[in-house]
Formats: C-alpha cells, sequence, structure tokens
C-alpha cells in the first residue's frame, strides 16, 4: 500500500435537477472572465463501508473504497456537513494495489484498522464525472459534473451536481468566487452531499 497521503478538502457544490444547467455554470464562468479546461471524463465506483453493527462512522471518520478505472483507494474523511454548499474536513488517501473485485479489496484493507472491524459494504455510488480544472488570477480549482447513480439493498436513486475544489488560492477568494458564480448561473448550492443523499433517501440514517 502507498504512503498516507492527508489533506484538507474544501469544496462548493451546487445540485443540478436537469442535465442543461451544466451548461449554465460553463457560460458563468466564461461571463467571469475565467479559463476552464477540460481534463477528460472517469467513471467512479464508491465502495461506503460499515462494521458488523451497520456503523458508518469508523472512528468518526466515513470510510470508503473507491476505483477508478483499474486503480482502487481506502479514503477515510473526517464527518462534515454543507452549509450552503459549503464543505471542509480532513481527507485521508491510501493508494491500494489492483484487485479483481470489492470483495477482495475488502479482505486487504481490513489488516489496517487498528483491532479491524469486519468491514462490509453499506451502499455503492456510481458516478459519471466529467472534469475541468478553473483558473484566475488568485485561484485554481477542480469542477467535476457528476452524473450519480446510488445503489442500496432495496432501492436506488439518481443525482446530479457540480462540485468545485480548491486547489489552490485563500478561502476569502474561493468563497467570493462561488457566490459570484451561484449568482450569475442561479444555480441551487447545495443541502445534502452524495453520501448525506444516499443516507437519507435509503433511510439509513434518520
Amino acid at each position: 500500500m502507498s504512503k498516507l497521503q492527508i489533506k484538507k478538502e474544501i469544496e462548493f457544490k451546487w445540485s443540478i435537477f436537469k442535465a442543461k444547467e451544466f451548461n449554465l455554470f460553463l457560460t458563468a464562468v466564461k461571463e467571469m472572465g475565467l479559463s476552464i479546461k477540460s481534463c477528460g471524463r472517469q467513471n467512479i465506483t464508491d465502495y461506503y463501508l460499515v462494521n458488523r453493527n451497520n456503523i458508518l462512522y469508523l472512528k468518526q471518520k466515513r470510510t470508503r473504497i473507491r476505483r477508478v478505472g483499474k486503480a482502487w483507494y481506502l479514503t477515510r474523511k473526517t464527518l462534515s456537513k454543507l452549509k450552503r454548499g459549503f464543505v471542509q474536513r480532513i481527507e485521508e488517501t491510501k493508494r491500494l494495489p489492483a484487485f479483481e473485485n470489492i470483495q477482495n479489496a475488502l479482505k486487504y484493507v481490513q489488516k489496517f484498522f487498528l483491532n479491524p472491524p469486519i468491514l462490509n459494504v453499506h451502499f455503492v455510488i456510481k458516478n459519471q464525472r466529467a472534469r475541468y480544472l478553473l483558473k484566475d488570477r488568485k485561484l485554481l480549482a477542480a469542477v467535476s459534473f457528476d452524473r450519480v447513480r446510488i445503489n442500496g439493498k432495496k432501492k436506488t436513486i439518481q443525482m446530479m451536481e457540480i462540485e468545485l475544489e480548491l486547489l489552490k488560492g485563500n478561502l476569502t477568494d474561493f468563497k467570493n468566487l462561488t457566490r459570484k458564480i451561484t449568482r450569475l448561473s442561479s444555480l441551487s448550492p447545495s443541502k445534502r452531499s452524495k453520501v448525506a443523499t444516499a443516507l437519507h433517501s435509503l433511510f439509513l440514517k434518520k
């Protein structure tokens, strides 16, 4: 397993209700004179884990295994809530070896927990992501256009969102940028993240 990478994740999210609303974001940033460049597409599968007592919050962190193409990652994030689209959290990520399936990945990661619990997949989030890089004089940010399918044991739901992640720059400038984009695009800041939507809609959390 690779070295643990720890970073502070700063993001803003907008809810998308129709696919054509993705273009509202692109139009807004171009009106602002910002540079935005396509960086390709990804098919992402996130397996969110629980222990045998159905507790999602292992050591107060959400734990997932992510597959992107042939690459696998183990990620743990501190608990956080969206506030008018804005969220900050600490993310810990390790690159994993390649696996044939999630069952083999689960067996591998067990040994990296202190007194390891028995881990199971609670729900799965599949994401078709279009990626962009946004630049201005002060900021560098990653943009994701996400088309998401959330699979529970008895129910499947779909959602779309735009995610803007600060890569370089200060927090004040980032918040000012999100306010301008929101105003010009008329997009709605998200009230729930993908995980919170899964918990709410699949009745995994009251």
